[in-house]
């Protein structure tokens, strides 16, 4: 069809011309396919697909959907990291988000790992805080594995949980039985769960304003977060993308220095 026969075309050109970086994109408003390479080299494409069907059916709802998913993330990491995520965006083609990303540094501790797992826990538990359990999406599916894993070298491998403090990794020089710690790892992840849902619970109205926004703007900035936190009583630091959150650890050896 037109379509494969221009980017064909134009990819055979690019080639041909020794470029290899090219950008292809696509026009919602114009409903077209642009590709670019080079100097400016340029082929549009009248193309209209799934993509469009989405944004025209039920686009709004995904939108939704998606706003409250992400202001959930956003909200818990708010409140226990007390950094404003750098940026949300909710207008995405996916009916399903690919799993939040930590915007900053975070330096792995017993006590991060337990946030940082909250935090990807919020997302799917705010969808069933504002639609309702039965209406929570598999939008929770990376966000899941990513907490679990989490959770399992939590326990398995830096002993943070005082009743298992062998290796349980499986590897060759400290072989134990993984399956000794499944029932302590599925423990503190449903502990997690209920605790993330009474955080979220606690600050549903703040939860329901950021959605909102999040829905109506399709992206938001941290400045725009640390702004309305003001309002419910919560300082959110605005800080750049390669910030290390981590403890005061020199300040606190400093304070020993000399003492026996």
């Amino acid at each position: 069809d037109i379509l494969e026969s221009n980017l064909s075309k134009f990819l055979y050109e690019a080639f041909m011309n020794a470029q290899t970086e090219f950008k292809v994109d696509y026009d919602f408003e114009k409903q077209r396919i642009s590709a670019l390479y080079g100097n400016g080299k340029r082929i549009d494409t009248p193309y209209v697909g799934r993509i469009d069907l989405i944004r025209q059916n039920n686009l709004e709802d995904v939108v939704a959907d998606v706003s409250v998913h992400e202001a959930g993330h956003a909200l818990v990491y708010g409140i226990l990291f007390g950094l404003a995520p750098l940026q949300l965006k909710s207008k995405v083609a996916s009916n399903y988000v690919g799993g939040f990303t930590f915007p900053h540094q975070i330096y792995q501790t017993k006590q991060n790992l337990i946030k940082k797992a909250k935090v990807l826990l919020a997302g799917g538990l705010a969808e069933e805080l504002i639609f309702g359990e039965q209406n929570a999406t598999i939008g929770r599916s990376h966000d899941r594995e990513q907490t679990s894993a989490i959770i399992a070298d939590y326990i398995r491998i830096y002993g943070f949980q005082a009743d298992y403090q062998a290796f349980y990794a499986g590897s060759d020089s400290a072989r134990m039985d993984i399956f000794v710690t499944d029932n302590a790892v599925e423990a503190l992840l449903q502990q997690l769960v209920q605790e993330t849902r009474e955080l979220l619970a606690a600050n549903k109205t703040f939860l329901t304003e950021l959605s909102r926004l999040l829905n109506r703007s399709g992206n938001v900035t941290a400045r725009s977060i640390a702004k309305m936190a003001t309002k419910y009583d919560l300082n959110l630091v605005v800080k750049e993308e390669n910030y290390m959150y981590i403890h005061e650890y020199n300040a606190i050896l400093a304070e020993t220095d000399g003492a026996h």
